[in-house]
Parts: structure tokens; C-alpha cells; sequence
């Protein structure tokens, strides 16, 4: 990992993105990242646009905001291209307006639109997101030098899609549909522990993790806890106190119960036990399908009787007995009796 994405939340799966992206195929990249709330997709598109490649244009828009007004999208839109992009250019009306400034060139575009499922299953969309507007999306996977990234709670193609406030279609993006990997022990540490420059036990340390992992909004929590430690609240309470005071602070402000957190729970547990059979079962069928070692038998050649006395006595065929040779003792055999 380098210095560039120290400061990241995920930073090895942020590098992944970029490289991947860097690394020019026949097509562009479109994803769906999925992921529940509180999970900290926002932050990863801001350290997305925050890490930005050389020669390359980062736009970022929380469609949350621009959902009822598409003029005021692609006008956001427009004023993060950097100058030298636009040139002297028109002010652009539509998404392609955009997208064509870096068509056929060694410049690099990236779209990363937050909350794109205000976009699906909404007949009061305005009535400018039209069929082209989708379209063009798409055009941007035909594109090498382009990264398209849709950001949603649930998989696209599960919505619906309404032009101008009647139902048109399920989902036709072409994304690849991509989780977002949970924050690891590092990823918290690195963020929590190390930039707050807490001094913290082992044991405290560990303490704070399991109960940011085991939360159902991670990252939310996670900056709860933050900004509790930058004010030095409670800190008459040791850490376990701390923690499970604002733990329970955090789920009423957030309105979750604790029917909910135990909810998920089960439905962290049900997925583990999913992931874990899924992966024996995989094991399993790869140790039937490998194939059994083959043993060669040695291939024995056919000889025939002639053949086989050709090669014990030679060529030469054997010499018949003499009359001296042969044994005058035996009797000779009796006729048949009549």
C-alpha cells in the first residue's frame, strides 16, 4: 500500500479500485456498490476523489439532492470538471455533454454517484431523467478511460426504473454488482485509535473493536465514538463504561431497537453459517472432481510362437536325432488288439 492511501478507511480496497481501474482493458468500469446504511460508502467515494490518479477528472453527486431537479445535477456536475478540461467549451445541459470531453482521450473520467436508489422505484423522479440520461451511463463501460460507480443499499436490478412518472422497466444498467467489504481490525485501529492517539490498553483496544464490528452501522458508530473521545466525554469511566453508554446513546438517536439489533445479529450469524457451508461444500465437491492418479501399466508386445523360437534357438532350425542318437532300449509299441 502506498502513502497515497494512508489516510483512506478502506485503503487496501480503495488502491484495488484505482489500480484496476489504471490498468487500461478493452472497457471501462461500471459497479454497483452495495451496502446497508451506516457502512461508510460515502467516505469511501470521498477518499476516492480525495486519492485521484494523475490526469484524471473525479465527479462526485449525492443523487439524494438532485433526484427532483436534473438540471441541477448536471450543473454540479459541470463546474467540478476542472478548467483546462472545459476549455472553451459550452456549459453542458446533458450527462453525454460531459462525457464526450474525455471521449478519445488519454484523460481519465470517473462518475461516483451516492444514493443512486433514489433514483429506482421513484415515479416523482423529474420528469429530465430521461431514457438517454441511462443510456449514457452505460456508454461510459464502453470506454477504457472511464469509471462509472452507483452506489445503492440493495442491488439495481432489483428497482424499477420511471420515466417521466410512469413505469418503464426493471433495471438495465450493465454494473458489476460489488459488496462492500466490512472494516477490518486494522481499518478501525488506523481510524479510531491511532488518529485519536488514544492511549489504550490491549484489552481496551479490542474491546472497542468487537463492539464497532458486531454494530449494524460500523462506520456511524465508529465516528460517534470519535467525536465522544475528541471532547473527552465521560472520562471519569473507564473504557468498557464509555463504550456501552454511548453504544446505547448512538441506537436511540439512530431510533434502533434492540429487537433490531438482535435481528441483525441472526442475520449475521444466518450469513457466517451460509458462507462457511458454502465454502466446505465447495471443498468438497473440488476433493470429488479431482481426478485419481493414473498408473500405466508397462505395454507388452505381441510375439508369436515362431517368433519366440526364432529368438531363443536363432534361425538355424534344430538338428533331427540319428538312428544312434536314439534310445534302441524302449520296446516298441504294441499293436491294437482286434
Amino acid at each position: 500500500m502506498t502513502d497515497r492511501y494512508v489516510h483512506c478507511l478502506r485503503p487496501h480496497f480503495t488502491e484495488q479500485l484505482l489500480n484496476t481501474f489504471q490498468r487500461k482493458g478493452k472497457n471501462g468500469i461500471a459497479i454497483n456498490l452495495i451496502g446497508e446504511v451506516g457502512q461508510g460508502k460515502r467516505r469511501l467515494l470521498a477518499d476516492i476523489k480525495r486519492c485521484r490518479p494523475e490526469e484524471t477528472q473525479v465527479l462526485l453527486a449525492d443523487m439524494a439532492v438532485y433526484k427532483e431537479n436534473y438540471d441541477k445535477l448536471i450543473a454540479n456536475l459541470w463546474q467540478q470538471v476542472d478548467n483546462h478540461y472545459k476549455a472553451d467549451k459550452p456549459v453542458a445541459t446533458e450527462l453525454w455533454d460531459i462525457i464526450r470531453l474525455f471521449e478519445k482521450t488519454n484523460h481519465y473520467l470517473i462518475i461516483l454517484l451516492a444514493n443512486f436508489d433514489q433514483l429506482l422505484n421513484n415515479p416523482t423522479l423529474d420528469k429530465k431523467y430521461k431514457l438517454k440520461f441511462f443510456d449514457n451511463l452505460n456508454t461510459m463501460r464502453q470506454h477504457n478511460n472511464m469509471m462509472l460507480i452507483c452506489v445503492t443499499q440493495q442491488p439495481h436490478h432489483l428497482g424499477n426504473i420511471f420515466l417521466e412518472g410512469e413505469f418503464y422497466r426493471q433495471s438495465w444498467l450493465n454494473l458489476q454488482e460489488m459488496t462492500l467489504p466490512s472494516l477490518t481490525r486494522n481499518d478501525i485501529i488506523t481510524e479510531l485509535v491511532k488518529r485519536q492517539k488514544l492511549s489504550l490498553t490491549v484489552a481496551e483496544t479490542m474491546a472497542l473493536i468487537q463492539t464497532i464490528q458486531n454494530h449494524t452501522r460500523p462506520y456511524a458508530l465508529l465516528e460517534y465514538f470519535a467525536r465522544k473521545f475528541s471532547v473527552r466525554q465521560d472520562k471519569h469511566l473507564n473504557i468498557t463504561e464509555r463504550t456501552k453508554k454511548w453504544e446505547a446513546q448512538f441506537n436511540e438517536m439512530m431510533g434502533i431497537s434492540r429487537w433490531q439489533l438482535f435481528y441483525d445479529s441472526l442475520k449475521k450469524a444466518g450469513i457466517y453459517i451460509k458462507n462457511t457451508i458454502l465454502t466446505k461444500w465447495a471443498k468438497l465437491k473440488q476433493r470429488r472432481l479431482r481426478r485419481s492418479p493414473i498408473i500405466e501399466s508397462p505395454i507388452i508386445p505381441f510375439v508369436s510362437a515362431n517368433e519366440a523360437l526364432k529368438n531363443q534357438f536363432g534361425e538355424k532350425p534344430a538338428k533331427p536325432l540319428t538312428k544312434e542318437e536314439t534310445d534302441t532300449d524302449l520296446r516298441p509299441p504294441s499293436p491294437p488288439s482286434s
